[in-house]
């Protein structure tokens, strides 16, 4: 049986606007410095943001706020909101976007394409979305509801469970959605109905808001009172996850691990939490 030790280690940068007084810090002890992101080469190019563009305007839909984005490849991206947004040719402009509006979902909040063939997106009433084909329309996507009783109340009645707040799914064959409950919704086949997916309570957790799997052996998710779990085994039940609880308290919103060794959270007041995850012991017993 392998066995696998992660220790976590996690910093908190205040990323304040500069036109704020800062407090004075509190004492404390001097943290041993700790490379968390490599040099960038001296020759690379400096990232470009163009302007805005307003993709989800077609008149038939209400131009409503988009929650999140997966870009599989350079060819396609597919984001979520009110409406699926997608695009073949994101650099475009406004009309290399389609809005198409999925009949039974609600409030769609995270989407996560690992391939081209597989987007996976989850909304506020505890359904996912599939789709092997996401820019055919609202025909190639099914909605499944997995998370929570049927009829679940909407967003504005409170932070509920079935309120899926984010998905990753590092491969196509697994899958772990979050949702305001503090659970963990996670399937190996996304595709394959309502008994594919499993809800497991995540044990020190009261809210979960975002997720991310570098790999099919790592995830991480963030929620409330600076609550990040961490598993080595996704699917292992609830005690294969590991709850750190970071300081100050605040709402992580979100998380993105690039590597196993990398992952950069965000809270709802500003900061930037940087955690570095390193495996200090792999073992194979005989």
């Amino acid at each position: 049986m392998r066995v696998a030790v992660l220790a976590v280690v996690l910093i908190l940068a205040a990323c304040s606007s500069p036109s704020k007084a800062q407090s004075s810090p509190q004492p404390s002890a001097a943290p041993t410095p700790i490379l968390v992101t490599p040099s960038a080469p001296a020759a690379a190019a400096k990232l470009t943001w163009a302007a805005p563009v307003r993709v989800d305007h077609q008149p038939q839909f209400a131009g409503i706020g988009l929650s999140a984005v997966s870009c599989p490849g350079i060819h396609l991206c597919v984001a979520v909101g009110g409406n699926v947004l997608t695009s073949t040719n994101p650099t475009g402009g406004a009309g290399a976007w389609a809005a198409t509006k999925i009949s039974g979902a609600n409030s769609l909040n995270g989407v996560s394409c690992p391939t081209i063939h597989l987007c996976v997106a989850v909304d506020a009433a505890g359904n996912v979305l599939t789709s092997s084909n996401p820019t055919k329309g609202a025909a190639a996507w099914k909605v499944t509801h997995v998370d929570g009783p049927a009829g679940c109340p909407p967003p504005t009645e409170g932070l509920a469970r079935c309120f899926l707040g984010g998905v990753a799914c590092p491969s196509t064959i697994l899958c772990v959605a979050v949702d305001q409950g503090g659970n963990v919704v996670i399937s190996k086949n996304p595709t394959g109905g309502a008994t594919a997916w499993k809800v497991t309570h995540v044990a020190g957790t009261a809210l979960l808001n975002g997720v991310s799997c570098p790999t099919p052996t790592l995830c991480i998710a963030v929620g409330d009172n600076g609550s990040v779990a961490v598993s080595t085994n996704p699917f292992g039940g609830s005690a294969a996850w590991k709850v750190t609880h970071l300081g100050g308290g605040g709402f992580l919103a979100g998380v993105s691990c690039p590597t196993i060794s990398l992952c950069v959270a965000v809270d709802d007041i500003g900061n930037v939490i940087i955690g570095t995850a390193v495996a200090i012991a792999s073992t194979n017993p005989a």
